[in-house]
């Protein structure tokens, strides 16, 4: 798995060219129905930051939250799956 990833991902970036698939099936960001947290790097050598941008940007809802603000970004997250559960009820 980790050599898929690093070879699929990183190497040849199929998300970002809407090519990546599991077990045969696409995977498309905006159709993902289910809360979702992607965590942007400050600094990264293998996942830049805009990259991880990319893919936030992607999804429903698109919402992101700097890592360097710890306290305010652990209060956004629990908000945000406490309306992900009320939504759900």
């Amino acid at each position: 798995m980790a050599a898929e990833c690093a070879r699929d991902w990183y190497g040849e970036n199929l998300p970002a060219r809407g090519a990546w698939r599991v077990s045969g099936l696409p995977i498309d960001p905006a159709r993902i129905t289910v809360p979702a947290l992607v965590a942007v790097p400050r600094r990264d050598r293998i996942v830049p930051p805009d990259s991880t941008r990319a893919l936030a940007a992607s999804l429903p809802g698109r919402g992101c939250v700097p890592w360097s603000e710890t306290s305010r970004t652990l209060a956004a997250i629990d908000v945000y799956l406490s309306d992900a559960v009320q939504s759900r009820k």
